[in-house]
């Protein structure tokens, strides 16, 4: 094995030294928080009741599914913490699932606040 010049041993960081940072740049950043109020920040929660029947084919019950969809959609841009209902659900038709479920692997992908299912 080759010994480091004299250089090289300069211009080296050591790996004691890096944690040694890290641990001061993560408390300067922590202390930043607190004063900037971020840690006071309360996300919202959305609670939103599932429709009855998940189907595409009717037109009453493809408004529905579609505003439910919407309904989603608008709490999560906003930034809420979406929670869905699914108490009052009956039946779940293939054509309304299938639009549901697409929806659902978006939603996961593209927002944070899409945490909680019952």
């Amino acid at each position: 094995m080759k010994k480091l010049s004299q250089r090289l041993k300069n211009n080296s960081i050591s790996l004691r030294e890096i944690k040694k940072h890290s641990k001061k740049l993560r408390r300067k950043r922590k202390l930043q928080s607190k004063k900037d109020g971020a840690s006071k920040i309360k996300i919202r929660k959305a609670p939103i009741l599932a429709p009855r029947v998940f189907r595409f084919i009717h037109p009453e019950q493809q408004k529905e599914l579609l505003s439910f969809l919407q309904n989603i959609r608008a709490n999560l841009m906003s930034g809420a913490r979406v929670t869905i209902d699914f108490s009052k659900t009956e039946k779940l038709h293939p054509c309304g699932t299938l639009i549901f479920m697409a929806n659902m692997d978006t939603w996961i992908d593209n927002y944070k606040g899409f945490k909680q299912l019952r």
